[in-house]
């Protein structure tokens, strides 16, 4: 999830982009190459993409509604809008639903 505001307290992920892609591995790729084939065009930003993934698997486990999960996406779905023949909610639908199908 594209965090907005550090909580307090919470340590900051010093690792570099690449170190961020190498440690999600398999299902790393396997998350981003389906952005991919569901219409999220490559950004050259997977290191965030991976951790949008990690944040929503993270939401999503501790039981944030659905609904306050898919609302964290909204600015990424307003940028990808602009880029894409997609509507933001749409946008911001798959970058949930490919994080529980392919990374959580």
């Amino acid at each position: 999830m594209p965090p907005a505001v550090t909580e307090a307290g919470a340590p900051i992920d010093a690792r570099s982009p690449d170190e961020i892609v190498a440690g999600a591995g398999e299902r790393g790729q396997r998350y981003l190459a389906a952005l991919r084939l569901a219409g999220i065009p490559p950004s050259g930003m997977d290191s965030a993409e991976i951790l949008y993934a990690d944040g929503t698997c993270n939401a999503i486990a501790q039981g944030m509604p659905r609904y306050e999960v898919l609302a964290e996406f909204k600015a990424v779905g307003d940028v990808y809008a602009q880029i894409t023949p997609m509507p933001s909610q749409r946008i911001a639908e798959i970058y949930v639903e490919t994080a529980e199908n392919t990374y959580c």
